[in-house]
């Protein structure tokens, strides 16, 4: 092929307030064109206008003369339907709206699990232990993006920062939750 179509990208209002969009677009991994939805903010609170204010803005300069502002189209039902039609892939913090089969669409949600770290058994993690679990001997920390570590004998380690030998993982529908125990343990 001689020349290939550029991608078109559809950002809708609500993925204009998640500021994670900003971030992800500063990358540089996707190119193309942007076709950005002004939200709709009568009667919305203060901060929320001024928060899409800074994000249009901050959009506005890193995608420069490859980013429009679209106007008119508010409801979920106009979003999907123009971007089917027009072949546009979504780029969105709408989970429900991302749900359509029928159309291409990548969310928040998903780019950033995709960069998460794997806890692989028998890795290393630096964890502060900040209180008891549930059996008399655990510990708990948490990792950055709020990954909760359970540490079996870790209870004796409140209030320091230990390393931990990774024993495996569990994804729950509160988020992922790594189990392991300390690297080092003491001699009796």
């Amino acid at each position: 092929m001689l020349f290939k179509k550029e991608k078109v990208f559809l950002i809708d209002p609500l993925t204009i307030l998640d500021g994670r969009i900003c971030d992800f677009l500063a990358l540089g991994l996707v190119s193309g064109k942007f076709l950005v939805m002004e939200p709709s903010l009568e009667g919305k609170e203060d901060w929320m206008k001024k928060k899409a204010e800074e994000n249009l803005e901050k959009l506005k300069k890193l995608l420069g003369k490859n980013m429009m502002v679209v106007k008119g189209i508010k409801s979920e039902e106009e979003i999907r339907q123009w971007a089917k039609e027009k072949k546009f892939c979504l780029l969105t913090a709408n989970e429900e709206l991302a749900k359509d089969k029928n159309l291409s669409a990548i969310t928040l949600q998903q780019i950033f699990d995709s960069v998460k770290p794997a806890y692989l058994p028998g890795s290393l993690i630096n964890v502060k232990i900040v209180k008891k679990g549930k059996d008399a001997d655990e510990g708990i920390g948490y990792l950055e993006g709020g990954v909760k570590v359970i540490v079996d004998g870790g209870a004796k380690y409140i209030g320091q920062e230990i390393e931990v030998s990774v024993l495996g993982s569990l994804n729950t529908s509160i988020g992922k939750v790594v189990f392991g125990k300390p690297k080092y343990t003491e001699l009796k």
